[in-house]
């Protein structure tokens, strides 16, 4: 018989395990994405290019552009969650 103290520490590992399943995205850089999408497709219609992924990294960076002068990328903000944001508003 597997005693309480027991049960609750394997049901904690299990929930913990699951936490890495399935992608998620930080929800604060996936909403600044959604609001970049516009210029995205401004980007994407002005350069002649269908790649909406390669515009919404470039809105992203443009939104960003003064804090990307001084580091690899803004405080607090997930890139990959950003541009995924983007891409899936437009």
């Amino acid at each position: 018989m597997i005693t309480r103290p027991a049960l609750l520490l394997c049901a904690s590992a299990i929930a913990l395990a699951c936490t890495g399943c399935g992608t998620s995205h930080d929800r604060h850089s996936y909403d600044i994405g959604r609001g970049v999408s516009a210029d995205a497709h401004r980007i994407a219609q002005n350069s002649g290019s269908a790649d909406m992924t390669e515009s919404c990294r470039e809105a992203v960076r443009a939104r960003f552009s003064s804090e990307l002068m001084f580091r690899d990328s803004p405080a607090g903000i997930d890139m990959p969650s950003a541009i995924a944001g983007c891409v899936d508003a437009g």
